[in-house]
């Protein structure tokens, strides 16, 4: 991701929205992913952000998300509210990622991933990362993803 986020042209702050994203099911695995993203983008200088529940209030997420990212590490329903506030927009992510996909399944984050697919660029990179590769999983895999290697 890291390659790709450094091959794109730079973040206009307060106009685009980041270029990757990485969806986990849980905050806890959020603040996880979020250390180790935010390690590795500032060392090409750019910026993460963790849009997880309970970590701040949208209004200071909203804040930090207008002044630029290249990384937003979030739970799929945190990330919506934040688009629905217009706190940032998915206009330039062309690198998806979704954490532990078969966990979010299962606790019924189905609908707001498509959500998040619908609004996210067609040509863009999609890793679906899963423990579990059961039937409804694969289902779900081939609706999101397209020429899926495994």
């Amino acid at each position: 991701m890291v390659v790709h986020i450094n091959d794109q042209p730079h973040i206009v702050p307060g106009v685009d929205g980041p270029i990757g994203v990485v969806l986990t099911p849980t905050r806890e695995l959020a603040k996880q992913v979020f250390k180790y993203a935010k390690t590795f983008i500032e060392c090409i200088g750019g910026k993460a952000i963790e849009v997880a529940g309970g970590n701040k209030g949208t209004w200071e997420l909203t804040k930090e998300l207008k002044k630029g990212c290249e990384i937003v590490v979030s739970s799929p329903g945190r990330l919506i509210d934040m688009v629905k506030k217009k706190g940032t927009n998915l206009k330039r992510v062309t690198f998806l990622v979704l954490d532990e996909a078969d966990k979010m399944l299962e606790m019924g984050f189905e609908k707001q991933i498509s959500s998040i697919l619908e609004n996210v660029r067609p040509d863009r990179q999609t890793l679906f990362l899963s423990a579990t590769f059961g039937k409804r999983v694969e289902r779900v895999a081939r609706s999101w993803l397209r020429n899926p290697v495994r």
